[in-house]
């Protein structure tokens, strides 16, 4: 048997090798389907099928420039029911959950859509939340309401998964502008705001919690509001969450020199017991005049990030992936008011295009997802972490990075990703 191609083998072998580097360029897939259908197919697809299409777009070898390409041109959407929608099943992990959503009659899926998710309050459903906002809201914005149980106790482990799972399914299905992306919230909605606004700041253009409270101790974790304005509205006259809630709360956002707004009216409730407890309809024009104001930045040059060892997620182009054993867990029932908490903390600077500088505490290891619109990616790149060099070299690109943060991220592509390992007697 001889060791060597005949004519012909050589022949078909270069055939081969001239149709992988076409497909690369051009975005086909050598084995059969277009690399843009693949991609718009797994950008579309519900959770549980993305890893199969994510696997048929790498079994392709096109390249990461090919899959930028694609990404870049942006989504194909088809055209979705429009109306009120009321009791949509939504499995998150394992549990069975329902929303209410509400998508403008005018809904043209070439154009991109604000969304505000609001989150209702105790002896409230999604649904009740749809009929009274899709009316305040009209037909420039969709709107999604999930149910949570009869006491909104939206600060709990399972609702924050919930409003992330309802996220991903709105915008997997319409045509969301992803940086214009709200979260609000009334009474125990506003609580709720607050604690998963905290943790997902970065999801969202901007929060606006009525009539709520955010628990003192947990004060340190506004600053991942930096880059999230807030409006809050509270009636001075509340008899069921005290006005001083959104007071203090205002006070310390302007002390952070967070961006925030505030308005408290002094209208009292016809309905006994209730006081200034309600969204009164004359405050309605200035906060929308509000919202359609704020855009969100994805790709920020300074991030400040806190973290408890239950939020280890990603965070604008940043994620906190290890803590030290100091670090609080806020799901921990020994927690209890008072208790001073512990946080992980990094922050992160762009000096210039390739140079990153950042700065961590209670922090055993993080990782920077990479974007080309912040840093260029041809060039060494540089990374100190609390003044000492972590990081130097060229980053290398990867196409299953690139779109599994396209999934998570659609407002920035997101090629390449560094890790960093934090010294012990720095972390």
């Amino acid at each position: 048997m001889s060791y060597m191609f005949s004519r012909s083998r050589r022949r078909t072998v270069f055939l081969m090798i001239i149709i992988t580097f076409l497909c690369c360029v051009t975005g086909t897939s050598a084995w059969g389907g277009d690399l843009e259908s693949l991609i718009q197919t797994y950008l579309a697809s519900p959770p549980e099928h993305a890893e199969a299409q994510l696997t048929a777009i790498l079994s392709t070898g096109a390249s990461v420039e090919a899959i930028e390409k694609v990404l870049a041109n942006g989504r194909t959407y088809e055209q979705k029911p429009t109306g009120p929608w009321h009791g949509i099943p939504l499995q998150v992990g394992d549990a069975l959950y329902r929303y209410a959503l509400y998508v403008p009659e005018g809904y043209n899926p070439e154009h991109a859509y604000p969304l505000v998710v609001c989150l209702h309050g105790a002896g409230f459903n999604g649904s009740t939340y749809l009929q009274r906002w899709s009316k305040r809201l009209g037909k420039d914005h969709l709107l999604a309401c999930p149910t949570i149980d009869e006491n909104g106790e939206w600060w709990t482990r399972k609702p924050e998964a919930l409003v992330k799972a309802v996220l991903a399914d709105v915008t997997r299905q319409y045509h969301i502008d992803a940086n214009r992306v709200f979260l609000s919230g009334m009474s125990n909605g506003a609580v709720g705001a607050f604690a998963i606004g905290t943790h997902q700041a970065d999801r969202f253009a901007a929060l606006t919690p009525m009539a709520g409270c955010y628990p003192l101790g947990l004060y340190p974790l506004l600053q991942n509001f930096r880059m999230t304005p807030l409006y809050l509205l509270h009636g001075s006259e509340d008899t069921i969450m005290p006005v001083q809630c959104s007071r203090d709360v205002f006070t310390e956002l302007a002390r952070l020199g967070i961006p925030a707004s505030y308005r408290e009216h002094d209208e009292v409730h016809e309905r006994p017991g209730v006081g200034g407890h309600f969204f009164p309809e004359e405050e309605l024009p200035d906060l929308v005049n509000w919202i359609v104001r704020q855009k969100r930045n994805p790709v920020p040059k300074e991030i400040t990030l806190l973290r408890d060892r239950d939020h280890l997620d990603r965070f604008y182009w940043s994620r906190i992936d290890a803590v030290s054993e100091k670090t609080v867990s806020l799901w921990d029932s020994t927690v209890k008011e008072g208790d001073q908490l512990i946080l992980a903390r990094l922050e992160a600077l762009v000096i210039s295009p390739i140079e990153i500088e950042v700065l961590t505490r209670h922090v055993e290891r993080y990782t920077l997802f990479l974007s080309p619109s912040l840093f260029d990616l041809d060039k060494p790149i540089t990374i100190t972490t609390n003044g000492n060099k972590s990081f130097q070299g060229k980053v290398t690109k990867d196409p299953k990075v690139l779109l599994s943060e396209a999934r998570r991220n659609p407002g920035a592509l997101f090629p390449a990703t560094v890790t960093i390992t934090v010294p012990s007697h720095e972390s």
